[in-house]
């Protein structure tokens, strides 16, 4: 009636109720009452609701992963609430300045990211998802990106490939000078033990009394004393 009306209900001159922001209290019957000049006829309508649809700015949000010359990573984020648990598909368009490149893309609700790939670089691209419920009622949301410079891409793998390369080329030396340190230690530390045996052994050597080391010759030089003595002493008298 005229008296219940107010900004959440509105009637029309036709006849026709609008209800705003619906919410799951104001599920119920409706009784529709039609008067002129012959009478009144009435129609009564049953409306449930099951829960709310949030706002596109509540239930959905898109968002750029990653972007490169060619393709371009997005994901997106859908809040729980009854309406939303019903999702069934959510589908994701792109569109780009350029009008010859175009097309949609449909995926599970349970998927929430998707690569767009065969772009162009340098290029504006507006990428908008779009989700609907069991109810055919959708949700909206769009995110402007713009793919990176085929040069840059360039650039920056030329980059990453010289990184890699240096690693390499540092890891390489790393293991050659440890190569080498460990060679000149072991060299160092033989030495070292061969210096230590020389001093030994001739410690001990010199400690060996000559006639140990070499008795046949002082025998025989004592023997040719002996002789030389006796022969002496044989040819004094005369």
């Amino acid at each position: 009636t005229a008296e219940t009306l107010s900004d959440k209900y509105k009637l029309s001159s036709e006849g026709t109720l609008e209800i705003s922001n619906i919410q799951t209290e104001d599920s119920g019957r409706y009784t529709c009452v039609a008067q002129n000049i012959e009478g009144a006829d009435t129609r009564v309508a049953t409306i449930r609701v099951n829960g709310t649809l949030l706002d596109g700015t509540q239930v959905l949000k898109i968002y750029v992963k990653q972007a490169e010359s060619h393709s371009i990573l997005v994901s997106w984020k859908v809040n729980s609430n009854v309406m939303t648990s019903n999702l069934k598909w959510s589908s994701a368009t792109m569109k780009i300045d350029n009008p010859h490149i175009t097309y949609t893309a449909r995926v599970p609700v349970d998927v929430h990211e998707y690569n767009l790939t065969h772009l162009q670089p340098s290029t504006d691209y507006e990428v908008c998802l779009t989700v609907s419920n069991i109810h055919q009622q959708t949700q909206k949301s769009c995110v402007n990106v713009t793919t990176k410079n085929a040069a840059f891409a360039l650039d920056i793998t030329d980059q990453e490939t010289s990184t890699a390369l240096a690693a390499v080329m540092g890891s390489m030396f790393a293991v050659i000078s440890l190569a080498s340190v460990s060679v000149y230690v072991a060299k160092r530390f033989k030495r070292k033990n061969y210096h230590h045996s020389l001093k030994k052994y001739m410690q001990k050597t010199s400690s060996i009394p000559l006639n140990e080391l070499y008795p046949p010759l002082i025998n025989l030089w004592e023997g040719d004393s002996e002789k030389d003595k006796e022969g002496s002493a044989e040819t004094k008298p005369t």
